[in-house]
């Protein structure tokens, strides 16, 4: 696909591929959070398909007020890639892939299930204590099983987290 710039007198065709990346790039180049949200803001305004993809990519981002944007922004969207979820849970930093456990719980993506279940034996803790919220949002046979195991983790923190999860999925109660 090719979108037309003005580009002076002439039109010049730009691949998709080049906006991603060069928006990317610009992101990477502007040290501001501020300045970053605006680009990120004005960006989730267009229709394009390679938005979608940056918005995903930007969940990397080291400030949290921009993470939080982008984790309304692609969790009230109409349809989001699979795709691109699996990718981010897949790589650093640790702080993204919280971000996208929080989207795929707030989307009750329960088809992302197979994809976490390995966070159960993550050392970092702020990965599983996201992971039993999400699996307490998606819920399912499966999601439980995966919190029943967290319920056992040595963290306190965890632990009461899964607590919370399996009640709120389940009934049950904890005494």
């Amino acid at each position: 696909m090719e979108n037309k710039l003005k580009n002076g007198p002439g039109e010049k065709k730009v691949a998709e591929a080049d906006c991603y990346s060069a928006f990317l790039e610009k992101l990477k180049r502007t040290s501001q959070a501020e300045n970053r949200l605006f680009i990120l803001k004005t960006c989730a305004k267009l229709g394009r398909p390679w938005v979608e993809k940056l918005l995903w990519k930007s969940l990397a981002d080291p400030c949290e007020s921009v993470r939080d944007f982008l984790i309304r922004e692609l969790s009230g969207r109409k349809e989001v890639r699979r795709a691109q979820a699996v990718e981010m849970l897949s790589g650093p930093p640790w702080y993204a892939r919280c971000a996208v456990l929080k989207i795929a719980g707030k989307r009750k993506m329960a088809e992302i299930i197979p994809y976490i279940a390995c966070f159960v034996h993550d050392p970092n803790l702020e990965i599983k204590r996201s992971m039993a919220e999400t699996l307490g949002k998606i819920g399912g046979s499966e999601g439980l099983r995966l919190l029943v195991k967290l319920r056992q983790d040595a963290s306190p923190y965890v632990r009461a987290a899964a607590e919370k999860a399996i009640t709120e999925v389940s009934g049950l109660r904890f005494t």
